[in-house]
């Protein structure tokens, strides 16, 4: 609703090991009111994916307890996401 957006794009290179998560924090803490988004893709593309939110600054994210599971984390507070 105020126009507030932020981008940022990381890049994964494509190996033959099993990658180390990311953990694409996003700081929303200057929009407001509560009807934040953020949402990840690879590539383009959600389809074979698994994205886990965490609601803050999350330095060792579980992501057997996500706060989301999912693309696209919507309602939120201004604040930090951290995503793996």
């Amino acid at each position: 609703a105020t126009g507030c957006t932020e981008t940022l794009e990381v890049t994964v290179n494509d190996n033959l090991t099993t990658p180390v998560p990311i953990t694409n924090v996003i700081d929303q803490s200057f929009c407001t009111p509560v009807n934040g988004e953020v949402s990840a893709d690879v590539g383009g593309t959600t389809a074979g994916y698994n994205f886990f939110w965490f609601d803050g600054n999350v330095p060792t994210p579980n992501i057997a307890a996500p706060d989301f599971t999912g693309d696209t984390y919507s309602n939120l507070a201004a604040g930090d996401y951290t995503l793996v």
